[in-house]
């Protein structure tokens, strides 16, 4: 179970010592590059101390250190801006070190027109290739990927009143585990809007989305099917919502044993300005997936978390989240659910450019299969540098 002393406790690595000592070498050294934009070098590490590193009943607590050196590029000069970097993050774990990992890291961001200056669309694009340690409830150990992420998604402005939304995302997770699946999964979403009002939109829309599973027999092949209203309340001084609801339908391949099924589709997110500096954001949804497992999944779930800023450097928030989650294998079932709380706080020591976030949360998950029941103490303090 979790051992308190191991929030401080980072082996012989002496690995919390190098973070202090790297964080007070705070230099301003980005590099401007003319009108094409500007370099900058960032350092982002993490200590980490869980009752369970795994997330399964086996329980085993652990101790892990990051750090991910990175080079940044920014340019918001012209009609496009670009947001990238590329770097390497170190992982190493005090017990499970054969864990310890290298992984690339990656990602762009491109955003056109920067400003809206009459023109009547926008679209933004993003990339990344990522490699990824990490555990996750639903395969219960940590386990590899390499992940390719690719997607485009734009607004076209027909009329005053009327306008189209849509794009494609792409996911290539490329299992590095013995035992787990590659996930392919492609998604469309489709949707018009009308403005009711200066702070109303109405919409419809609709979603297609295909998962494809390799290297397994049967596998949870489908094609999801979704159809929604959507309503936005965009520029009210004390709420913000956005609301899509309708009816989702997964249809697997005739080749798999898995059943085809429909549900319920929702989605909302609500943001509440109680006071200038405070804030209540919930947000409730179902969804289909796919794991690495081979398991199709439904998930319902619902969070709510009060954010705080107490001045410009300092800000904190506390939450709560449930999630129920039904797993259909290729033989048999399995169903979970899980209420988590957290707290977390940021202290910006240089404004944008040093800042300090620590994270402390509990998890009750429980399941009718008895290697997911568990619950996991998770506490972490990361440093995060640009210079």
């Amino acid at each position: 179970m979790f051992n308190s002393d191991d929030i401080m406790n980072v082996g012989s690595k002496n690995s919390l010592y190098v973070l202090l000592m790297l964080s007070g070498a705070y230099l301003n050294a980005e590099v401007s590059l003319g009108d094409s934009g500007a370099l900058a070098l960032g350092l982002d590490t993490k200590v980490e101390s869980t009752s369970n590193a795994t997330l399964s009943s086996a329980e085993t607590s652990d101790t892990i250190f990051s750090a991910l050196p990175s080079v940044k590029f920014r340019s918001d000069a012209g009609a496009v801006s670009i947001d990238a970097f590329v770097g390497v993050e170190l992982l190493r774990y005090d017990r499970l070190d054969n864990n310890d990992s290298e992984n690339f890291k990656s990602g762009v961001t491109v955003v056109f027109p920067d400003e809206m200056a009459g023109e009547n669309y926008s679209l933004v694009l993003n990339a990344g290739f990522n490699q990824n340690t990490s555990a996750t409830s639903a395969l219960q150990q940590v386990t590899e990927t390499e992940d390719l992420s690719l997607s485009a998604l734009g607004t076209y402005y027909i009329s005053e009143y009327v306008s189209l939304r849509s794009g494609v995302t792409y996911l290539n997770s490329e299992s590095k585990t013995a035992g787990f699946a590659d996930l392919e999964t492609y998604e469309v979403p489709f949707a018009v809007y009308y403005k009711y009002d200066e702070t109303l939109n109405l919409g419809l829309g609709y979603r297609y989305r295909n998962t494809e599973v390799s290297e397994v027999t049967p596998a949870a092949n489908s094609d999801d099917h979704a159809v929604f209203f959507a309503i936005e309340d965009l520029l009210s001084p004390l709420v913000q919502y956005e609301i899509n609801v309708g009816y989702q339908y997964r249809e697997f391949d005739s080749q798999s044993n898995f059943d085809d099924e429909g549900a319920a589709f929702a989605q909302a997110m609500l943001t509440w300005f109680i006071a200038d500096r405070s804030r209540l954001l919930a947000s409730i949804g179902n969804d289909y997936g796919t794991s690495a497992a081979n398991q199709s999944s439904e998930t319902f779930f619902t969070e709510l978390t009060l954010q705080h800023e107490y001045d410009e450097r300092l800000s904190a928030a506390i939450g709560m989240r449930y999630e129920e989650v039904d797993y259909e294998q290729a033989v048999g079932s399995r169903s979970d659910d899980e209420l988590a709380f957290y707290v977390s706080g940021d202290y910006q020591l240089v404004e944008d450019r040093w800042l300090l976030r620590g994270r402390l949360s509990y998890a009750d998950h429980s399941s009718d299969a008895v290697t997911a029941q568990y619950d996991v103490i998770h506490a972490s303090i990361a440093c995060i540098l640009v210079f």
